[in-house]
């Protein structure tokens, strides 16, 4: 799920049934670790990765975070 266009993340979130994974870091100066938090607390039971040293344009090219999209996958 991407925040844009001024989704009401916590209506979206109640109609939510499927799992929700939310992927942060402590350095991401686009989206904050607390946003993140904040959007997985929107969600029943979501699970919540926050990573201390990951640039905002470098999640994809990170091996946990590769490791974890993965594992949600299998």
């Amino acid at each position: 799920m991407f925040l844009s266009d001024n989704i009401d993340v916590k209506k979206y979130a109640e109609n939510t049934d499927c799992n929700v994974t939310v992927i942060g870091s402590e350095v991401d100066r686009v989206l904050s670790a607390k946003l993140q938090k904040k959007l997985a607390d929107c969600y029943k039971d979501a699970e919540l990765h926050i990573y201390d040293d990951i640039e905002h344009e470098n999640y994809l090219k990170d091996e946990r975070v590769i490791h974890t999209i993965k594992s949600i996958l299998e």
